[in-house]
């Protein structure tokens, strides 16, 4: 169900096919579905339940969109609202926040705000809705390195989306994400089997956004097991395309340094930087800064304050894995200048971040 409490008639069925491409990321048919509801809107302005069905549906169409600001607008308008609403429409009014913050990369807020909306999905009927929710929460679990939590989530979602035909991208979807998790578990062999038939499932559908994003974890793939030559191969036909993902403009990046492309790495490199401040994705700016700075001929002092602005940055938003990662790189660059205090406690920094990690995961 889409969320409104309406009297089951025309708008809430106009409403619900709305919805229905709004989560299957179809942008042209979401935009036919908008243009319906706005040609029946004027009989519904004095409903203030309906408006602010409409304007919530608003705010997930521009979320979609990557209209972020337009979003936040749009939420300010029914926040006033929101003591009176019923359990459908506070369910929304969370779950939807938690995709917003999920899009700008704050993933504890977006947990927060899924966990808030799961204490009403018990009151949705809507099979579809609750396979939703489990898909979403299980993405912010991977990217908090949560693996074991996001594949409880991504099966159940994906036990009820494999029922129906229309939401085969949305099986697709869950595909590629148990093979992101596999990744992050080094389970490469696994992996690429869940990607490949994720993009088989993309290929017959027409989600392009989907079918780009596949490619892009093929792309992480074969970069996490450093076969550059394969990775820069799928991420330079994602990119080619347009999709200026943060993660994509990073990851192609780093695989032209590693591959000793600086000319084609540092244009890319500062194109993800811009891109970053555009859609406020902290997360990623602090990547892209923190290769470049590794990547400069900056002093050795000026180099340790930029990672480790990085590494606070990580370590509260429960980023253990980067901590980890950019700790041990620090470290490194120490131990390979003589300067053994430092990179002792860098080593250690790193077997910190790497302790939580394996811990968190054993306590679930």
């Amino acid at each position: 169900m889409c969320p409104t409490a309406i009297t089951p008639g025309e708008t809430e069925i106009l409403l619900d096919n709305w919805y229905n491409a709004i989560r299957l990321n179809h942008v042209s048919k979401a935009e036919q579905a908008k243009r319906r509801v706005e040609a029946k809107i004027d009989g519904m302005m004095e409903d203030q339940t309906f408006m602010i069905s409409y304007t919530l549906l608003d705010y997930r169409h521009h979320i979609l969109l990557k209209n972020l600001d337009e979003a936040e607008a749009l939420l300010q308008k029914v926040e006033p609202f929101k003591e009176n609403f019923d359990h459908s429409l506070t369910y929304y009014y969370y779950f939807f926040q938690g995709l917003y913050f999920w899009t700008i990369g704050q993933y504890h807020d977006a947990l927060n705000f899924y966990k808030k909306a799961k204490k009403r999905l018990e009151h949705t009927k809507d099979d579809v809705e609750k396979a939703e929710f489990h898909y979403r929460i299980a993405t912010v679990y991977y990217d908090l390195r949560k693996s074991l939590l996001s594949i409880n989530h991504v099966n159940i979602a994906q036990g009820i989306f494999h029922k129906y035909q229309e939401f085969q991208n949305k099986d697709a979807d869950c595909e590629n994400l148990l093979g992101v998790n596999c990744i992050a578990l080094k389970q490469f062999e696994d992996a690429e089997e869940h990607l490949l038939f994720a993009l088989d499932l993309a290929q017959k559908s027409d989600d392009e956004e989907l079918l780009l994003l596949i490619k892009y974890n093929l792309g992480y793939l074969y970069s996490e097991q450093n076969l550059s030559s394969i990775a820069i191969r799928y991420l330079k036909d994602v990119y080619k395309r347009q999709f200026y993902n943060p993660k994509t403009l990073f990851l192609l990046t780093r695989e032209y340094l590693k591959t000793d492309q600086p000319k084609k790495a540092f244009p890319i490199l500062e194109e993800g930087l811009r891109v970053c401040k555009e859609i406020e994705n902290t997360e990623y700016f602090y990547h892209l800064n923190m290769i470049k700075a590794l990547h400069s001929d900056h002093s050795i002092e000026e180099l340790e304050r930029i990672i480790m602005d990085g590494i606070k940055y990580f370590e509260s938003e429960d980023l253990w894995y980067f901590v980890q990662e950019y700790s041990e790189r620090l470290a490194n660059i120490f131990y390979n200048t003589n300067n053994h205090e430092k990179a002792s406690d860098y080593y250690h920094l790193g077997h910190v971040a790497k302790d939580k990690l394996f811990f968190r995961e054993a306590l679930k």
